[in-house]
């Protein structure tokens, strides 16, 4: 089965990357943990910036995330010795480039986090993952984290 695993840079990875690793696999599983260096936080509005500026910003991004999946990864790996682990970084709008990578791959399902927003906080970090259910061709499984973690 190919399982994508969608993270970011939060605290809250580690929850998604946890609740998989309570869960029986098979030893033929292939589990690929993406990040996505998001458009908009490098994107038009810091047009003005000067571009070696606006490529150190980008390439720190890149490496953040590169790290936050290695991590991730090294995690899976552990637990799952015999499956295959993947590591992808990608670049663009976080909910289109989560669902073209599960489409072309093809993914089986995809796991994501959700921090737990309610109220009018749920139209801000929560929509990712939801956005994200809607617009798959696979399944979709949402990590709901109700800890009192920080955004590192």
């Amino acid at each position: 089965m190919n399982i994508l695993i969608a993270i970011d840079q939060s605290a809250y990875a580690s929850d998604v990357v946890a609740f998989v690793g309570k869960h029986r696999w098979t030893d033929s599983e292939h589990f690929t943990v993406v990040h996505v260096v998001d458009s908009l936080l490098v994107g038009s509005h810091m047009s003005f910036l000067p571009s070696p500026v606006l490529d150190e910003i980008k390439q720190k991004a890149r490496d953040q995330g590169r790290k936050a999946v290695h991590e991730a990864a090294e995690r899976l790996r552990e637990l799952f010795p015999d499956a295959s682990v993947n590591e992808e970084i990608l670049e663009g709008f976080v909910v289109d480039s989560i669902v073209d990578y599960a489409a072309s791959w093809p993914a089986e399902i995809v796991v994501i986090g959700s921090h737990g927003h309610r109220g009018s906080n749920k139209f801000t970090l929560g929509s990712i993952a939801r956005s994200v259910s809607t617009q798959a061709q696979c399944s979709v499984l949402i990590v709901n984290s109700h800890s009192d973690k920080k955004t590192q």
